[in-house]
């Protein structure tokens, strides 16, 4: 049974303490009895699971429901509230969660949830429309593999890798649609020969970007053994076994473990190399030039660190010569004197 709850809120057990519910930590500690449902919550949903009987778990459910009201005042919805088999499997956290018999034999498979998967691949087709080939291929690859690798990571420790590697796929299809209507009158095979290559085993995209004598390549990502850490969750054992998305520090202390509401929602939202109002398309392209110009340095007191591009003219003029790599504190000295002159 999965049902939404308040935010932050976790089962404390006190719900029909006499049918056995009782709370169980993210990282997966305890199993249930026969016959005696077990309660994990974290965030706003939570799954109730038992091998009892459905008559068993609708009395849970009520026991839940008047505890909800009781203790903490709120409402168990109905309409959201759902009983299921484990066969027919339920959608969780972004996760599908369904037991199958591929081989001959029960497993219980964990994957992305198919709106997970619809998403990002919503996402992928946006940053490859014909409205993105101003762009260039460096910045395009990368912003790509941001998304690409940050929705693999979440979905790391599922069952099966061919759901990443299907995403994955479809990247490489879309980056190659974008690269045909980029260079019109290529064709698909002289743009990948050109712009591909074998790294760590596998064939991928790959950009480069020079200037001066600095030049940056980026390649594809790809969800290999060298760039994707994968591990099982394990059974739990006699001394138990770590849950694979939560680290032992925080396992059981917080009520947010880390990934549990779905991948970093960042990677939908956030667009790279979006140019401001009143700056021209390729800016960050130019911004991106002025640091490797620069070293990757400040160029007024040498620093690595929390580097920023300022426009040495204001933003009547964007282009490169009027551009510099400063560092926070530099910039807003410079940004303050900028201000001062033009009050003046």
């Amino acid at each position: 049974m999965s049902s939404p709850a308040a935010r932050c809120c976790r089962l404390t057990g006190e719900p029909g303490r006499s049918k056995g519910v009782r709370r169980v930590r993210a990282s997966g500690g305890g199993a249930s009895t026969a016959g005696k449902p077990a309660a994990s919550a974290v965030s706003d949903w939570y799954v109730v699971v038992s091998n009892g009987s459905r008559t068993e778990v609708e009395e849970t459910k009520q026991a839940i429901k008047r505890f909800l009201t009781t203790e903490l005042h709120l409402e168990l919805s109905e309409e959201k509230t759902l009983i299921t088999h484990v066969n027919d499997g339920f959608t969780f956290l972004g996760f599908h969660i369904q037991r199958r018999k591929p081989e001959g034999h029960w497993v219980v498979h964990l994957r992305p949830a198919a709106k997970a998967v619809e998403r990002v691949k919503r996402k992928i087709k946006s940053l490859t429309s014909r409205g993105w080939t101003w762009m260039d291929e460096y910045t395009r690859l990368t912003s790509l593999n941001s998304v690409v690798r940050g929705w693999a990571e979440y979905y790391r420790h599922t069952s099966l890798l061919s759901d990443i590697a299907q995403i994955t796929t479809y990247s490489w299809q879309r980056y190659l649609g974008w690269l045909l209507k980029k260079h019109k009158g290529s064709r698909p095979g002289q743009l990948t020969a050109a712009k591909s290559q074998t790294i760590l085993g596998r064939k991928r995209w790959v950009a480069h970007i020079r200037e001066g004598t600095t030049s940056l390549r980026a390649h594809q990502w790809l969800p290999t053994r060298m760039e994707l850490q994968r591990q099982r969750y394990l059974r739990k054992g006699k001394e138990g076994f770590p849950h694979p998305y939560l680290s032992q520090a925080s396992a059981g202390t917080s009520d947010e473990p880390f990934g549990e509401t779905g991948p970093d929602e960042r990677i939908y939202i956030v667009t790279v190399g979006v140019p401001r109002q009143g700056e021209p398309l390729s800016i960050g392209e130019r911004k991106l030039r002025a640091r490797m110009r620069d070293g990757f340095r400040c160029v007024q007191c040498g620093s690595t660190n929390d580097l920023q591009v300022h426009h040495t003219k204001g933003f009547k003029s964007h282009r490169l010569a009027d551009l510099k790599t400063l560092c926070r504190t530099c910039h807003n000295i410079e940004t303050h004197k900028q201000g001062q002159q033009t009050t003046t």
